[in-house]
């Protein structure tokens, strides 16, 4: 059993979870383009060659520096990103389920997979210490090699390094 000092919900590349607002700021720059004190540009994912898109206009205060989303905006948004419930695991006497469960183990898929997992307390929120939870996920970093990369690097993830995505919920969709 592998013990977590934070337990989030992790995206792709090398965008990890952490207890300072890093997910939530990265998720705010990248995935809507607004500047946090995380993440100042408020070009968000613009890349070098994208010179319109860095000089396009956004809603940061140039002559203060202030940033689009506030301290206040990200430390709420971290508190309930953090405090989220992970999905529950259903019908796990289920025989089918039972079955999937063998089948999963005997192919190899729980290396990678990692079923089970229990989080550390930390930054004093004991509420969140101690939880048991099933993300079969390993939740880290895998250089996969130039067959598999996408040539999009992500923070100091390269283009070809991903993380074994969870798998809790995927029976939800």
């Amino acid at each position: 059993m592998l013990v977590l000092a934070v337990m989030a919900p992790p995206g792709g590349g090398e965008n990890r979870p952490d207890a300072g607002g890093g997910a939530a700021g990265a998720a705010f720059s990248l995935d809507i383009g607004l500047s946090t004190h995380l993440f100042p540009a408020g070009s968000g994912d613009c890349t070098a060659a994208q010179l319109a898109c860095q000089r396009a206009p956004d809603g940061g205060e140039p002559a203060t520096g202030e940033p689009e989303i506030s301290d206040k905006i990200l430390d709420l948004v971290t508190f309930y990103s953090r405090h989220l419930a992970v999905p529950l695991r259903r019908h796990a006497t289920d025989p089918a389920v039972l079955a999937g469960k063998a089948i999963f183990h005997t192919s190899g898929c729980a290396a990678c997979h990692r079923p089970h997992f229990v989080t550390q307390g930390q930054l004093g929120e004991s509420a969140l210490a101690g939880q048991p939870i099933w993300p079969y996920s390993d939740l880290l970093l895998h250089d996969m090699g130039p067959g598999l990369a996408d040539g999009l690097p992500e923070g100091a993830a390269s283009g070809q390094e991903w993380r074994t995505p969870p798998l809790w919920g995927l029976g939800l969709a």
